[in-house]
């Protein structure tokens, strides 16, 4: 996941490691390691980053200094039993996180959609039959979609 922002190009590996690298030289700007593996975003809002990271059933929301790359905020937010790692897909909007999860075992129960705030208020969360091989989120300001289907 990256970004290229104020002259430098900043990404975030599966590693849990985010960088950025000065797209003039090349040179590292700044590290900083997350400490867990599983990432799942990078945005920009309101003149900070944002990080998505799962770990098992746990989904960090990481506020980031670009300057410095500093963590000045943490927020975790509980997800649904059973979280399939490589069936998770999340968007930002505004000051909306919608995700997705979906599950594994021999008899998964559907996946779930979630709408939550950006300060981990979750406003609902409802299942959707899954017939879809490819998912896909997106959030709008008409409405939240999963593959096609508008919430």
């Amino acid at each position: 996941f990256g970004l290229i922002d104020n002259g430098k190009f900043v990404y975030y590996s599966y590693l849990g490691k985010l960088e950025a690298i000065d797209l003039a030289t090349g040179n590292l700007v700044w590290t900083t390691s997350l400490g867990t593996e599983g990432a799942k975003g990078l945005y920009k809002k309101n003149d900070r980053y944002l990080t998505l990271t799962v770990r098992e059933t746990i989904l960090d929301i990481h506020t980031i200094n670009p300057a410095s790359g500093d963590v000045e905020n943490t927020l975790t937010l509980t997800l649904a039993p059973d979280n399939q790692f490589d069936d998770f897909g999340a968007t930002i909007f505004e000051d909306y996180l919608f995700f997705v999860q979906k599950f594994n075992g021999a008899s998964p129960p559907d996946p779930k959609l979630t709408m939550a705030t950006l300060d981990g208020t979750v406003l609902w969360t409802t299942e959707i039959a899954d017939t879809f091989y490819n998912q896909w989120l997106l959030q709008t300001p008409t409405g939240s979609y999963y593959n096609g289907y508008q919430y």
